[in-house]
Formats: C-alpha cells, sequence, structure tokens
C-alpha cells in the first residue's frame, strides 16, 4: 500500500504533462528595451509558485521578461531524498537510486536538474530560452547588488521585480531588501515585491496588497509550468525535484491561481 501515493504522485505528473502539452505556443516578447521587466528569482520554482501570474501577464502585455536566478539551490534537502538517504512525502518512501536506475547526485548535478526544471517551466509561461539567466554564486548581499546594479546599467528604463523583504526565508527576503534600497536611495525608479505562498498569512495586513489572478487563458501554461517539476525521468536527468521539496505550494497554486504582491513602504502588521 505504501507505493500507491507515489503511483498517483508520478500519474498526476504524466497526466498534467499529456493534457497540456499539445498545441501550445510560447509568447514572442517585444525587444523594446523600455518594456524589459527583470525578475530576480532566489531558487528556481519561486518563479512558478510565487511568480507565475505575474510574469505571464507581462509577457502577455508585450514586455521583453528576464528571469535572474540568484542562488545555486544547493541547501535543499531534496539531495538526500533522491539519494535515498532522507524520507520523501513525495515518493511516500525511500529513493533506491540502484534499484531505479540512476546514480546519487552530487550537490552540483543536483543545481543542473533543478535549472533544467525551472527552464521547462519557464518556457511554459512564455518566458524566452535566452532570458532565463543562472548566477548561482550570487547569493550574497555585495555580489546580488552588484549583479541588480549591472541589469540596471544595462536595462536603465527596466522594471525590477523580486520577492518580498518581509519574506520569512532569508534568500527571498535578500532580493527584496535590496531592490527596495536601490529604490530609496533613487537607483531604482520601479519596483515591485512578490508574497510568498508560505507567507501569506503573515503578510495578509501588509499595506496596499495587490492579487493577480491567472486569466482562463492562462491556465493551460500554469498547469504546464507546475507539471515541469513533478517530471520524473532520471535517465534524462529529471528528478521532480520541485515536487519533492514543496509539492504542497504546486498543488495549492494549481488550486488557488493567484499570486499576491506589494510596492515600496509595505510593512506587517504596522509595524
Amino acid at each position: 500500500m505504501m507505493y500507491l501515493p507515489r503511483a498517483i504522485s508520478v500519474m498526476i505528473a504524466s497526466l498534467l504533462l499529456m493534457m497540456f502539452v499539445d498545441n501550445f505556443t510560447v509568447v514572442e516578447p517585444v525587444k523594446s528595451e523600455r518594456d524589459t521587466v527583470i525578475y530576480y528569482v532566489p531558487h528556481p520554482d519561486d518563479e512558478t509558485i510565487s511568480m507565475s501570474v505575474g510574469i505571464m501577464k507581462d509577457i502577455d502585455e508585450g514586455k521583453n521578461v528576464i528571469l535572474v536566478v540568484y542562488t545555486g539551490g544547493m541547501s535543499t534537502n531534496v539531495c538526500e531524498m533522491i539519494n535515498g538517504k532522507r524520507y520523501s512525502n513525495y515518493w511516500d518512501g525511500l529513493h533506491s537510486p540502484r534499484r531505479e536506475g540512476y546514480k546519487e547526485l552530487d550537490r552540483t548535478e543536483l543545481r543542473q536538474a533543478r535549472e533544467r526544471e525551472m527552464i521547462d517551466a519557464s518556457l511554459m509561461l512564455g518566458v524566452e530560452k535566452n532570458n532565463i539567466l543562472f548566477f548561482p554564486k550570487a547569493a550574497s548581499e555585495e555580489k546580488l547588488r552588484e549583479l541588480m546594479l549591472d541589469f540596471n546599467k544595462r536595462y536603465p528604463h527596466a522594471a525590477h521585480k523580486a520577492m518580498s523583504y518581509n519574506d520569512s526565508h532569508t534568500a527571498h527576503a535578500l532580493g527584496g531588501r535590496l531592490l527596495d534600497e536601490l529604490f530609496r536611495v533613487g537607483t531604482l525608479r520601479d519596483v515591485t515585491f512578490f508574497i510568498s505562498r508560505c507567507d501569506w498569512q503573515k503578510q495578509q495586513d501588509v499595506k496596499d496588497r495587490q492579487l493577480l489572478v491567472a486569466s482562463s487563458a492562462q491556465l493551460p501554461r500554469l498547469k504546464k509550468a507546475v507539471a515541469a517539476y513533478f517530471l520524473w525521468k532520471p535517465q534524462i536527468g529529471r528528478f521532480a525535484i520541485g515536487a519533492h521539496s514543496v509539492k504542497n505550494q504546486f498543488f495549492e497554486l494549481l488550486h488557488d491561481q493567484q499570486n499576491k504582491l506589494h510596492k515600496p513602504g509595505a510593512s506587517v502588521n504596522g509595524k
């Protein structure tokens, strides 16, 4: 009986892929520099779980969306799950690489597998492949600030978006805090902050909180993006890392297809 949830999980991912892959056309963004929007993404999967509706909205409005991932995403417990060292709720048990026909992953291979998932998911949302950029060593305050300044120099009229500076996750909050800092000193003029699904309750009283809801036309793209994180096929380097890590957040997104965000100056509970 313990294998039934695992079979169901894999079946869900397969069905999502089969149902929504046919007849999909990636939306081509306009190349105007003034219409560029840069999303600073802490980890692969954050762009889908917490930013996807905003990304699709910008693309559908003809904007040139660039995703900048600023961590390697290598600190996750998922590596131990996939290597059979830790119990996986997604798999409902322990993996056995030898029995399942793959070798154990090291941290670099985990990062590369996460990046493959994000590339596929982002393409489903409509982002151009050349606009999905990874900077795995930019997680420090100094390096991320330099990265933001570099993109501002390249795209001086761009809008910049990150996770909220109120976020409970340190890596999430870092991007928002630096974006807010650069806005306050006048370096950046157009900034937006997305609220992590994990923080919806915590930030329910944030001033001027905004809501973005996926349209019926956007839902197939959103579902395909989620499916990319559930693909388990070790033979081609796909390990369903997103599903192993935060499967419930993906299910919540499928149930409630919206993003929440705020502009500069927002505080939690008036603080």
